[in-house]
Parts: C-alpha cells; structure tokens; sequence
C-alpha cells in the first residue's frame, strides 16, 4: 500500500512540474497589443499629445479616445497580428451617417495617418 501511495504522488507531481528546457515564457502566450500615439502636427513629430493602448479581442469593440486637439495618429508599438479598425463612431457602427474608418494593418509601418474623431476600435474579423 505504501508503495502504491508513494507511486500516485510521483506521477502527481511529475504533471506539475514542466519538462526541463520549456521556459515559463515559451509555454505562456504574450498579450497581443496596440499603442497609438495621436498628434497635433502632420508629421507625428515629437511627443505625442496622448497614447491608447488596446488588447486584441477577436471580433471586439472597444471605446477609444484622442486629444481634442489630435489630427493625425501613428501606430508606436504593436505586436497584433490581426487588423484593427478605428471608427469617428460610437460602439464601432459601420452604418452610421458620416461613418468614417481606418484600418492598422499588422507588419506594416502606415506612418503617420491624418485621422481624427476617433470613438472606437474594433479587431478583426469585422
């Protein structure tokens, strides 16, 4: 019995630990996220005049907000790997009078992007 008792707590214990050389790193996936700096110029030069730093979420929609004064924005760090839409409306409404929508495509440097209005971002797919 008590070799049965001591050989079900090995085999317990051997399933928490990790195989040797799998770091906690490569078994744990990193946050995909976007920070988009907003400008007052057209060249996006020097600081911005805010930042908003969002998550990807499949499908979802996130309620965004720029600097009053913000005409162009620039995408400063992003690891996504799906697109994200920035909408001029509430709840990312495609169908909305004046809608008007931008996409950050992943990979690739956009510069800087006159844009302004900005209430919301939604991930791919749309």
């Amino acid at each position: 019995m008590h070799f049965t008792t001591s050989f079900v707590t090995l085999v317990a214990l051997a399933g928490v630990y990790a195989l040797p050389g799998s770091g906690i790193e490569a078994r744990q996936a990193q946050p995909r996220i976007l920070t988009i700096g907003w400008f007052t110029n057209s060249q996006c030069s020097g600081a911005p005049a805010g930042q908003t730093t969002v998550t990807q979420a499949p499908s979802q929609c996130v309620a965004i907000s720029e600097p009053a004064q913000a005409t162009n924005l620039r995408v400063l760090f992003s690891n996504a790997t799906a697109i994200a839409r920035i909408f001029n409306t509430e709840a990312c409404d495609a169908s909305a009078p004046g809608e008007q929508s931008f996409d950050i495509i992943p990979g690739v440097d956009q510069g800087c992007s006159a844009f302004s209005g900005a209430k919301s971002l939604k991930w791919a797919p749309f």
